[in-house]
C-alpha cells in the first residue's frame, strides 16, 4: 500500500484527510479498542495525570456531562457569533447552561443549515482523534498571519516553533485494523459509544529538529474533560484539569515535572440530545475558577471550507474542493496563559460516502459527521511579558471561505 503521510501544504480532499486522520495512532496511554457502551450518562471518571507517547502530558475528567472553552483572538473577520478583537479572551459568546443544553432551540434533521449544527455533529467534533503522537512523526501546524489567514514564510516565520496541536479520547473509540504492506495497523473511526476522556494539548514539535532555531517562548498546554455518547445524548464533564507549563524556548522535555495544574469546574452539566439544533455563536459551556481563570468551548461560527493553493488563494482556473462547515473553539483564559484553538469541520450534508478502494479498511463510518478541514491557534503574548498581540499558527490546506484574506 501506498505511504499515506500528506505534506503539510498539499491540497487534499475530504477523503484525504480522513484517511490521514484515521491513520495516525500508536499512543501509549490507552489500547486502541473501542469504547463499550455504557448505561449511565454520569459515569465518573477517575482522576488521572498521565504521560503520552507523544510527550503530551495528560489530565482528568470529571463526571461525564459538562463542555466549553474561553478567549478568542481574532485579527480581520470575526466568525459568526464573535466580536473582531486582536486579543485572546475577548468577544465570545455569552456561554449557556443547564442540562437541556443551553441555547439549543429546536431540533434537526440534517447535519448542518443555516442557523447551526446537530448535537450528533458536535458528538463527532469531538470523538475524532487527530495529530496523536505515535512511531511516526505528528504533523506540525505553522506559524500564520492572523486569523484565517495563510502561512508565514522567510523572515516572517524566523524564530517561531511549530506546534502539535493532539486531540484524542483516552479510552479511545477507534479499532485496529490490519493493513497489508504496512508495518503498523490502521486506526479505523467508532462512534464514541461509552464514557471516555477528552484530551487536547499543544506543544512544540521537537521531532527532525524542527525546534531548532525557536526564539519565541511558548507554554504546553494538556487538558482533560470526561465525555460520554450514548443513547442519543451528548455529555461533556462538569470538571476540568489542566497542566501548564512555564514559558521555554524549544521543545519542553521536563514538561511532567515542572507544569502547573489548574482544576475548574462548571456551573452544572451540559447535555444535548444528538438530534438537537445547536446555533451557531453559542458558547457551549464555560469551566472556570474563584479566581477568574477559564476555559469555554464555542461553537463559533459557519466556516464553508474551502481548498486552495499552495500561495493559500483561490485557483480562478478551476473549481475548488468546498464544503459546508463550522468552526467549533476552545478558548483557554488563565492567569499565564491567554489562548484560542479552532477547529473547522468540513460538515457533509448528507453521511460520508466511503472512497473507491477504502471501504475494506473501515475508514468511513455512516455516523461520521464531520471531518477536520482547518485547525488555526493564537496565543497571546501580554502573558509572556512581550508586547505585540498574538501569535498566530494553522494546519491543513483549507480555509474558511469568505473570512480573513481569501481570494
Amino acid at each position: 500500500m501506498e505511504s499515506r503521510y500528506i505534506p503539510l501544504r498539499t491540497p487534499m480532499t475530504a477523503v484525504a484527510l480522513s484517511l490521514l486522520l484515521a491513520a495516525c495512532g500508536g499512543d501509549s496511554d490507552s489500547s486502541n479498542t473501542a469504547v463499550s457502551a455504557s448505561p449511565d450518562a454520569s459515569t465518573t471518571l477517575s482522576s488521572t495525570d498521565t504521560t503520552n507517547a507523544d510527550g503530551t502530558g495528560s489530565s482528568t475528567a470529571g463526571d461525564a456531562g459538562s463542555s466549553d472553552g474561553s478567549s478568542s483572538s481574532s485579527e480581520a473577520g470575526s466568525s459568526q457569533g464573535g466580536s473582531t478583537n486582536a486579543s485572546v479572551g475577548a468577544g465570545t459568546p455569552s456561554a449557556s447552561t443547564g442540562s437541556s443544553g443551553g441555547n439549543a432551540l429546536s431540533t434537526i434533521d440534517q447535519n448542518i443549515s443555516d442557523r447551526g449544527i446537530s448535537g450528533n455533529v458536535l458528538r463527532s467534533m469531538l470523538d475524532h482523534q487527530y495529530n496523536k503522537g505515535g512511531p511516526r512523526d505528528t504533523p506540525s501546524a505553522s506559524p500564520a498571519d492572523g486569523r484565517y489567514g495563510w502561512y508565514l514564510s522567510g523572515d516572517a516565520a524566523k524564530g517561531m516553533p511549530y506546534i502539535t496541536i493532539a486531540v484524542s479520547l483516552n479510552p479511545n473509540n477507534y479499532v485496529d485494523i490490519a493493513a497489508p504492506g504496512s508495518l503498523w495497523p490502521f486506526l479505523s473511526y467508532r462512534p464514541l459509544n461509552g464514557s471516555s476522556e477528552y484530551r487536547l494539548a499543544t506543544y512544540v514539535q521537537s521531532r527532525d529538529g524542527i525546534a531548532r532555531g525557536v526564539t519565541v517562548p511558548f507554554r504546553r498546554l494538556s487538558m482533560g474533560v470526561g465525555i460520554s455518547s450514548h443513547a442519543g445524548q451528548l455529555s461533556l464533564g462538569r470538571t476540568m484539569t489542566l497542566g501548564v507549563g512555564p514559558a521555554v524556548i524549544g521543545a519542553d522535555y521536563n514538561h511532567d515535572s515542572n507544569k502547573e495544574t489548574v482544576q475548574l469546574s462548571a456551573a452544572s452539566d451540559y447535555r444535548v440530545n444528538t438530534n438537537t439544533l445547536l446555533p451557531f455563536g453559542q458558547a457551549i459551556q464555560t469551566w472556570s475558577d474563584s479566581s477568574g481563570q477559564k476555559v469555554e468551548l464555542v461553537l463559533q461560527g459557519s466556516c464553508p471550507v474551502v481548498i486552495v493553493q499552495q500561495d493559500g488563494q483561490l485557483d480562478p482556473s478551476s473549481d475548488p474542493m468546498r464544503s459546508p462547515g463550522a468552526e467549533l473553539c476552545w478558548n483557554v483564559d488563565l492567569k499565564n496563559l491567554k489562548r484560542q484553538i479552532c477547529m473547522m469541520y468540513e460538515v457533509p450534508t448528507e453521511g460520508p460516502k466511503p472512497a473507491e478502494g477504502t471501504v475494506t479498511y473501515e475508514y468511513f463510518h455512516p455516523d461520521s459527521r464531520s471531518g477536520i478541514g482547518l485547525i488555526e491557534m493564537a496565543d497571546e503574548r501580554s502573558v509572556y511579558g512581550e508586547a505585540k498581540g498574538s501569535y498566530y499558527w494553522r494546519q491543513w490546506s483549507g480555509r474558511c471561505e469568505g473570512k480573513g484574506n481569501l481570494k
